[in-house]
């Protein structure tokens, strides 16, 4: 097995240096949500476990928590609570998404802040032996101490040095000395060491885990490409001046997931939500589009892509799932596709060679299907390799005793379409129902009865005119129709023709499901009926700055993501008014609260946002009078507020 070290720039023969094989892993900084990035990178760390295991290695694997990072505090100082309380929350949605995507757990996952000790402990020891030193209340690791920095990353300390600078009232020594210990700062979170209170700093705190929970020699170091420099490149530092040892054998890193030409990443804002993707998609689909491309090759992000992935998926399902299984001697000999997969996987983790292996063997196990042929064996096989690249590979299957009737076989966009089927499971719900693969499930979701008969009623969403399949899904066993869009009877008072070309994707909010509803970007409908309904909040990425105007409203749409909502056109300006009254008086009153957002003229989505943020932060003081006045004067506007257990959120009363 061969894999690419960083450290070598080259593909290495893969000796451990005995067992168990010692990974560690970095993991995230939990501040906000995870994004389909994230999910990138720990889909193909935990495919190379995976594979390890599959090849008979036992393993040790470590990922860290960093749980005290200035995002962290500066967020939680935005939303009003403990930076303790912020990044417990957001590790515990961490934990929900991996579970969802089916990623195994770490035998360890240590939080910076639980190994305070262990990090001053190291930080101690460098500054004793030399290649740390001292400033005021911080501490900094001396880069010209050791004579090998950039060795990973390839930089000479005189590149560096072109974009270095020392910020007012650092103590450093040297522009490209980093902190390994910073002194406390008033309102931040800190623990007494001896340089006084202070926090550690990002990259002593990976060394130190490391160290405590694998030894000094870590087999495999893994993480994106974006953390060699200077993340990696300053725990290599660190970590060999203090034991003297190699500190990595292999440096594993994955190229980095892109919407159009940047990153994915939290400060670009340029995020798709782990759990919008797996709501839409499904974690076998996320996972096939992501090992569709090797680890180290950038991957776009795109809903085609991860649409096709999901049919991939579906076909894996049915291979897996037969009807009934042929008689007879085996038909069909898997090894020959094992091997293909096995050297694909041996070679650096190709998983796009790997996957091709995989599907070739579920088209013969479909085919000895067909003719009655036995492929139990194969499909064993087959089984047992999804689990090697982790795909759950549910069972999706077309029984021919199921079919759906439509009551009618053609209808326009907003008409109610209604649905019987018989031959499904009796007595279980419907799991997925699409009109062109758009979710139109019904809240609550329709149940079979004891005869597994079916009736359901949907509205046709906003699609173009012409065929669309409709889906119905129950416990694996789907049925499909055919129905016609026809032209819309209703004609849209506003459509987006004036911004046409210059958007990609627009979504409305079902205050029903409190979930994001996806429009077609070629329909210049973005609702059932049309237009943009008052009251509706809708988000719209565009490709280049636009304005949008609609009876008054005028908003600046920005390259990028924007949220809007249409609504009278004199209430923003009103609300507008009353943030700008409680925020004096609230200043009046000596109690703190987060900056407020920014917003265009006109855009109600980010003042509504800031009033509900400042009447949170009132309710905390317990300034219970003026967050009523928000309430109140909000109602009179016909903004409604309403708190629930998620937060509080807001609609527009008609």
């Amino acid at each position: 097995m061969k894999l690419y070290n960083t450290l070598s720039g080259q593909k290495e023969e893969f000796r451990p240096q005995g067992e168990p094989v010692r990974i560690y892993v970095c993991g995230v900084t939990p501040y906000d949500e995870c994004h389909v990035g994230h999910a990138m990178s720990y889909i193909f760390f935990d495919v190379l476990r995976r594979y390890l295991e599959f090849r008979g290695y036992k393993l040790r694997y470590v990922q860290n928590f960093t749980d005290i990072d200035d995002k962290i505090i500066n967020r939680a100082r935005e939303k009003g609570v403990s930076a303790r309380e912020l990044a417990d929350k957001y590790i515990a949605r961490y934990f929900e998404d991996m579970d969802a995507l089916n990623i195994q757990q770490a035998d360890v996952y240590p939080y910076a802040t639980r190994e305070i000790p262990e990090i001053i402990r190291l930080i101690e020891g460098l500054v004793e032996k030399g290649p740390a030193y001292v400033s005021g209340g911080d501490v900094y690791f001396r880069v010209r101490s050791f004579a090998s920095y950039g060795k990973l990353s390839r930089r000479t300390l005189d590149g560096m040095l072109a974009g270095a600078r020392v910020e007012p009232g650092e103590g450093k020594e040297f522009p490209l000395d980093f902190a390994l210990w910073k002194g406390a700062k008033p309102g931040e979170p800190s623990w007494p060491s001896p340089w006084g209170e202070g926090r550690p700093g990002w990259h002593i705190e990976c060394s130190a885990m490391s160290l405590k929970y694998l030894g000094e020699t870590l087999d495999i170091h893994g993480g994106g490409q974006d953390l060699i420099f200077p993340h990696h490149e300053n725990e290599i530092a660190q970590s060999e001046a203090f034991t003297g040892k190699p500190f990595v054998r292999y440096f594993v890193h994955n190229a980095l997931l892109q919407l159009g030409r940047e990153k994915m990443s939290k400060s670009l804002g340029n995020l798709v939500p782990v759990r919008e993707a797996l709501e839409k998609w499904g974690a076998d689909a996320l996972r096939l589009f992501v090992l569709s491309s090797h680890y180290r090759m950038p991957l776009t992000f795109s809903g085609e892509a991860v649409e096709a992935a999901k049919k991939g998926a579906e076909r894996l399902g049915l291979a897996l799932s037969p009807l009934k299984e042929g008689k007879g001697q085996p038909a069909l000999d898997p090894e020959p596709f094992r091997q293909r997969f096995v050297e694909a996987m041996d070679d650096d983790l190709n998983t796009p060679q790997a996957l091709a292996a995989l599907f070739d063997l579920a088209r013969e196990v479909n085919t000895a299907d067909q003719g009655g042929m036995q492929a139990s064996s194969a499909r064993q096989a087959l089984r047992e390799l999804c689990d090697v690249v982790g795909l759950r590979a549910e069972s999706y299957r077309h029984d021919p005793r199921t079919f759906i009737s439509l009551s009618a076989t053609s209808g326009s966009p907003g008409s109610t379409l209604k649905i019987s089927g018989t031959g499904f499971p009796a007595n279980e719900p419907v799991s997925s129902l699409t009109m062109r693969g758009i979710p139109v499930l019904p809240s609550p979701a329709p149940t079979t009865d004891r005869n597994g008969n079916l009736i359901a009623e949907v509205i046709v969403p906003a699609l173009p005119a012409g065929p669309v399949p409709v889906a119905v899904t129950v416990a694996g066993v789907t049925g499909v129709a055919a129905f016609t869009v026809t032209t819309a009877a209703i004609t849209p008072s506003v459509y987006l023709a004036g911004i046409a070309g210059k958007y990609t994707r627009v979504e409305g909010f079902d205050a029903a499901s409190r979930t994001w509803k996806v429009f077609d970007p070629a329909n210049p409908w973005i609702s059932n009926l049309g237009g943009l309904e008052v009251g509706q909040e809708y988000r719209i990425h565009m490709t280049e700055d636009a304005t949008l105007i609609q009876e008054g409203n005028e908003y600046i749409l920005k390259k990028g993501w924007n949220v809007i909502r249409w609504l009278p056109p004199e209430t923003a300006a009103k609300a507008l008014q009353l943030l700008s009254a409680v925020s004096e008086e609230t200043e009046r009153k000596g109690v703190w609260f987060p900056p407020l957002e920014e917003s265009a003229e006109g855009d109600i989505a980010p003042i509504m946002r800031n009033l509900v943020r400042l009447r949170d932060r009132l309710r905390q003081a317990k300034e219970y009078a003026l967050a009523d006045k928000i309430r109140d004067r909000l109602a009179e506007l016909g903004l409604v507020l309403e708190d629930t257990p998620q937060g509080t959120v807001w609609r527009y009363r008609k």
